[in-house]
């Protein structure tokens, strides 16, 4: 557990997590919206950052999703949280994504190589379950086939900016 009282992904098991993606799907569209509303009152800069990361490269529907799925995990860290009020530093997301940047690099300009480095990376990563989880949320239902696979890949690198942040 950090400093800000949040809980390390290790502590998430996969049943734990499909039992809290089935209550998010459950969520009407008035009540997403007062969970993102909440975020902004929270912690401002992340509701920004889950709005305006990728604004130039993902196409829209790519950064709704992005939003959503960045709710979630905020959602799944406040259930783990000893405070449930518990909130991410700006300064530890900006470190994060600069440490995260060869990988956003890699996709660009090497995406045959960049599949490979990913396995590499989780297999000791310390929220490996929760990313692995997300992955097959984003390459494996069926309401994503919308949209391209260098976009999920780069919706994935993102959340895992996000999640590493939200771990220290």
């Amino acid at each position: 557990m950090n400093s800000q009282g949040m809980t390390a992904p290790e502590q998430f098991s996969n049943e734990w997590l499909e039992e809290q993606w089935d209550l998010m799907a459950e969520w009407s569209e008035e009540a997403l919206i007062e969970k993102i509303n909440r975020l902004g009152e929270e912690n401002a800069f992340l509701l920004a950052y889950l709005s305006d990361i990728g604004e130039d490269s993902l196409p829209e529907d790519g950064q709704e999703l992005l939003l959503f799925l960045g709710v979630f995990i905020q959602e799944i860290y406040q259930k783990q949280a000893d405070n449930p009020q518990a909130s991410l530093e700006l300064s530890r997301l900006q470190e994060t994504q600069k440490a995260n940047e060869e990988l956003l690099d890699l996709l660009s300009e090497q995406p045959d190589q960049f599949e490979r480095s990913v396995s590499l990376l989780l297999e000791f990563h310390e929220s490996r379950i929760l990313l692995d989880f997300l992955g097959e949320i984003l390459f494996e239902e069926e309401e994503m086939e919308d949209l391209v696979e260098e976009s999920l890949w780069e919706i994935w690198i993102y959340l895992k900016i996000l999640i590493e942040a939200m771990n220290d």
